[in-house]
């Protein structure tokens, strides 16, 4: 289910598999000195990276759904999940192809280096679960880390993510599936997207994740882009979602569910307080619609919001996650499995 707010997926804001990606086509000359592929940028790898491992979701999920003959509900469960991560292929910009149709060539290889195979997700409902979640996870980290995004672009990736972590939980709990077992159980190599070509990563002693930024902003230079608009709407939403967040407890929520994750949003709220984010809370605010799916929906916004920031280290891709996660698990029907904001066609008409 889309939000709606004023933003656009990655079709609109120029991250598909051909604009913004280097191209060569003028170089196929026809002779057999193979034109090499040229580097990616690391804001084009992440893209590519979204792009290939939501490829190898929909080529095993549709491939499982064909082979359930026995199992409606299985088939069916499959199938939803095969058009769902179809759909945020279609939204982060597809495969790269950086040769067109002189790639399906029968001796295109002579003439130009094509990319390598998306790689191969796993065959079974359990480690495909897993697969989704921890390359989820591995790409909001990156993504938090690389630059040459525009904080809209950021966020519009983001949110595919979010759908890919959602769908992995939906995945899993209809299978009665043990997510946290199957992802300790996952090779660390199986998310590999087998990237196309060599590009400059940040290294891994130079990444934080989720809960590690937020912790380590303390000791962030106190500059006035920390009290960027985003940065207080973000917590003005945390707050709201957990003044909301209470007030469900014993209804729409178990008392214990809603209170650990009011003091979430609590511990959230003061971490950026603590760093210098203008507070500009009203004195008693709830979310629009005090529901759930309303709840989650201020608190996923907000995780957006802090991802497009340009403050690095208030970028927290672990809340994106969670949330997601805990989504999933809350509301299933409500949870966004494509995206949380509204994918827009090439024709400029938002898709439902």
């Amino acid at each position: 289910m889309c939000a709606a707010l004023c933003a656009s997926t990655c079709v609109a804001l120029g991250l598909s598999g051909c604009a913004g990606v280097p191209t060569a086509v003028d170089s196929i000359t026809g002779t057999h000195d193979a034109v090499e592929l040229s580097a990616l940028s690391p804001a084009q790898t992440i893209r590519d990276s979204v792009a290939r491992s939501e490829a190898a979701t929909v080529e095993r999920a549709a491939q499982m759904a064909r082979a359930a003959t026995e199992c409606s509900t299985c088939a069916t469960l499959l199938s939803s999940l095969a058009q769902d991560a179809e759909a945020r292929l279609a939204a982060s910009g597809g495969l790269w192809e950086p040769w067109g149709d002189f790639s399906d060539r029968e001796d295109a290889e002579s003439f130009v280096e094509v990319p390598a195979q998306v790689g191969q997700a796993p065959y079974t409902v359990g480690p495909l679960a897993a697969f989704m979640l921890r390359s989820a996870r591995e790409q909001l980290d990156e993504l938090a880390q690389v630059e040459g995004l525009t904080g809209l672009e950021r966020e519009a990736l983001a949110s595919l993510l979010a759908g890919r972590v959602a769908s992995a939980q939906l995945l899993a709990d209809g299978f009665a599936v043990d997510l946290a077992t199957e992802l300790t159980d996952l090779p660390e190599s199986a998310t590999s997207p087998a990237a196309p070509v060599e590009s400059s990563r940040v290294a891994e002693d130079d990444k934080m994740s989720g809960a590690d930024q937020m912790s380590g902003l303390e000791d962030f230079d106190h500059s006035d882009e920390i009290s960027e608009s985003a940065a207080e709407s973000a917590l003005v939403l945390f707050d709201c979602a957990r003044t909301s967040t209470l007030a469900l407890g014993g209804q729409e929520l178990e008392h214990d569910t809603a209170r650990s994750l009011a003091k979430e949003l609590n511990d959230r709220v003061k971490r950026l307080l603590e760093v210098g984010v203008e507070d500009t809370r009203p004195l008693r605010c709830t979310t629009p619609q005090d529901t759930v799916e309303g709840v989650l929906t201020d608190i996923l916004t907000a995780d957006l919001l802090l991802m497009g920031s340009s403050t690095t280290l208030l970028r927290a891709p672990a809340y994106i996650s969670y949330d997601a996660q805990l989504w999933a698990q809350l509301d299933p029907v409500s949870a966004p499995t494509v995206s949380l904001l509204p994918i827009v066609e090439e024709n400029g008409e938002p898709q439902s």
